[in-house]
């Protein structure tokens, strides 16, 4: 095998990442992967006095990565950020022992495991009551009267996106990207379809008939603008957008009436409001995941109930109930426990 720098064997390692990542955050996941490669060059040419794109891969060394723990760490990125970059690196060090072949992987993950820190288990300050009193809210709406027919798609659009989201513990933009065409194979005696989520994996969803009878309920309140849209079911959004101006705009152009897939931004944008309507205009609590320097220079704040805030309702509800880890862990998706037991804020005493 021929003679490769180290900074061709980083761009070799991106692009296999990039080519193995086929989820809706793959640029944000090369982009991330870049910055920590970018970054754990820059310290190790600065303590090591090397060049990267002439040193060989094979003069490689372990405790480079050390440098780098303490380099984050010196810099104040929160324990979350250091696991990401850190994920980043040692996929770097993996993808050199193909090439070098004395590399010491089990040496590496002690050296990582000694420096660095554990995430923290965070006070979690979404309550499932927060969440009840927002579900209860979106049923709310259903019941007043309607100034327009927008505002009536969007009633029924807010409670099936929102009881969807606690009932299965999909994200937001897993739910923004359903399409019709992944509910043809959905009766009642079959809640169930296939996604593909976060990380590009294929994943059966498991609706309720609670979620299930809200879509339809949406559905057949929007039915004539599917009709109009003359659009497949491949390309029919199961949540839309539903605004005037769109319309207006639709008509000045002679077009059928659009039917645009509702965003992550206006998702979060709903659940604002829903927090404002509910809890008042100051409904913010403090952030526990900002750093102390943060803090210091303005107050943090973080929203009452979170998008998150909703899956981490879904998971802690399965965990409730059954008080079983391991099908929590399935319904949520995770591929690690640990995730889970974060989620439900359930404690290593208490699994012992």
């Amino acid at each position: 095998m021929p003679k490769q720098s180290l900074r061709a064997a980083a761009e070799s390692f991106l692009t296999k990442i990039e080519r193995k990542s086929k989820g809706a955050n793959t640029q944000h996941t090369h982009r991330s992967y870049r910055k920590a490669i970018q970054d754990f060059f820059a310290v190790v040419e600065h303590r090591a006095k090397i060049q990267a794109a002439k040193t060989p891969a094979a003069e490689v060394e372990p405790d480079w990565i050390v440098w780098y723990i303490e380099s984050l760490q010196d810099k104040g990125v929160s324990p979350a950020t250091e696991q990401v970059r850190l994920a980043a690196v040692r996929g770097f060090y993996k993808h050199l022992s193909l090439i070098v072949s004395d590399i010491n992987l089990t040496r590496l993950d002690a050296l990582v495991g000694d420096y660095k820190r554990p995430l923290p288990h965070n006070e979690v300050l979404t309550t499932d009551e927060d969440v009840e009193k927002v579900l209860q809210w979106a049923w709310d709406c259903l019941h007043k009267p309607f100034r327009s027919r927008w505002e009536k798609l969007r009633a029924y659009r807010n409670r099936a996106f929102l009881v969807l989201l606690t009932d299965t513990g999909l994200r937001v933009s897993e739910a923004c990207r359903l399409r019709l065409s992944h509910l043809t194979q959905v009766s009642p005696r079959n809640l169930q379809f296939v996604l593909k989520i976060k990380g590009g994996r294929e994943a059966v969803i498991r609706l309720s008939k609670n979620s299930w009878n809200a879509i339809r309920a949406y559905h057949r309140v929007r039915a004539d603008l599917d009709t109009k849209s003359g659009l497949k079911p491949e390309y029919l959004p199961v949540f839309a957008q539903h605004s005037r101006l769109a319309d207006l705009n639709a008509k000045r152009k002679r077009k059928t009436a659009l039917l645009r897939p509702w965003t992550e931004g206006g998702a979060r944008q709903m659940l604002e409001q829903a927090n404002k309507d509910v809890f008042g205009e100051d409904y913010r609590l403090p952030d526990p995941d900002a750093s102390d320097e943060a803090k210091r220079r303005k107050k943090v704040l973080r929203g009452r109930v979170t998008p998150h805030g909703l899956r981490r309702y879904f998971v802690r509800r399965i965990y409730n109930r059954h008080h079983d880890l391991r099908k929590a862990q399935l319904l949520a998706r995770h591929r690690n426990m640990v995730t889970t037991q974060r989620y439900i804020g359930t404690t290593d005493i208490e699994l012992e």
